[in-house]
């Protein structure tokens, strides 16, 4: 059974030039928006454990607490540990 994962719309403003680009390549990436959800919880996923170019952030009791890696195991990324 597949666990359902609550989501909220939220709005953001990104250059044009980046979403022009994105769109000419959405045959390679999917969707504009299904590339963007991808990359935003790549990136947290990355900064939880060190390995990405943001902040370091080491919460696992609040991984644990909000489902995190219910979330990563759907995007297929998994944390390094």
């Amino acid at each position: 059974m597949k666990e359902s994962i609550e989501t909220v719309k939220v709005e953001i403003e990104i250059p044009k030039a980046i979403v022009d680009f994105l769109k000419h390549h959405e045959n390679s990436i999917g969707s504009l928006e299904e590339y963007l959800t991808y990359n935003i919880i790549s990136c947290v996923e990355s900064d939880l454990d060190g390995s990405g170019s943001g902040p370091f952030f080491k919460v696992d009791h609040e991984i644990k607490r909000l489902g995190l890696e219910t979330v990563f195991k759907k995007f297929g990324l998994t944390r390094n540990e």
